[in-house]
């Protein structure tokens, strides 16, 4: 059995905005694959929560009802899942979808005894991205006009999470095009604790291309479980992004660096 306190799976990299502080770099066509999720998805597995990320997760409504029904099909134990949305793009279609997974995770809650929010849809609204809607509002008037119909709609929805973090997003230029550590301090690497055959990841994330985040491994050669056993640790991050659209603001001090997994 192994447990994912958090793991991340990038969607997808399509995006409707061009938001100059994206660490993911220019949208793109790239989405996820189907032959990956025997590789995640097992039943089993235990994720307390399922962080889906973009581009705009939203967007790619297929992907994800994709990944949803296997999750579904593997019985895999899902506890909670959050998604982060520019709020673009929100059709019944992605409403439907959230409904069938709101219903399969609660049915799991409910199997520990544990009652929480299953779905928090998150919307990334900040400065930031005001700029980028000031953008849109300009050249683009009925996307505009559709993002402040969507907000209303994500508003009214059962999955909305309203949520204010204090965060620092690096404004210059493509993020990827710039060194980060010089900008933010380093993260505590994450971990994994193996007791017998149950194992305990602390944080796993997996990019749209299948690559295990800083490990180097694809999910085309090995299963997640055991590439994150065999690299030692659950992630390398120094950095850990939140999402595509926002960085964590972290404190350096009295961190205590983890460099290996621990496995005795």
């Amino acid at each position: 059995m192994i447990t994912y306190n958090n793991l991340k799976i990038e969607t997808t990299r399509r995006c409707t905005l061009r938001c100059k502080h994206c660490e993911k770099g220019p949208a793109s066509g790239k989405d996820f694959q189907s032959k990956f999720l025997p590789k995640i998805f097992t039943k089993n597995t235990i994720i307390r929560n399922l962080e889906l990320d973009g581009g705009d997760v939203l967007l790619a409504a297929d992907i994800l009802e994709m990944i949803v029904d296997y999750i579904i099909q593997s019985e895999c134990i899902v506890l909670g899942v959050s998604i982060t949305t520019n709020g673009t793009y929100f059709t019944p279609k992605s409403k439907r979808i959230l409904s069938k997974l709101k219903t399969y995770v609660t049915k799991c809650q409910s199997h520990i005894g544990k009652y929480s929010k299953a779905i928090s849809l998150i919307l990334a609204a900040d400065e930031y991205h005001k700029a980028e809607l000031n953008r849109i509002k300009e050249e683009d008037p009925w996307l505009y006009k559709m993002y402040i119909e969507n907000i209303q709609e994500l508003i009214e929805s059962s999955f909305f999470s309203c949520k204010k973090e204090s965060i620092r997003v690096i404004d210059k230029g493509r993020a990827e095009n710039l060194t980060i550590e010089k900008f933010y301090p380093p993260k505590i690497d994450n971990y994994y604790l193996k007791d017998g055959e149950n194992i305990l990841v602390s944080n796993a994330s997996v990019l749209v291309d299948g690559i295990v985040e800083n490990t180097g491994k694809s999910l085309l050669d090995d299963n997640l479980a055991s590439i994150i056993i065999k690299s030692g640790i659950a992630c390398k991050n120094e950095i850990e992004f939140q999402d595509g659209c926002q960085i964590n603001k972290y404190n350096s001090k009295n961190l205590t660096f983890v460099n290996k997994g621990i496995n005795n």
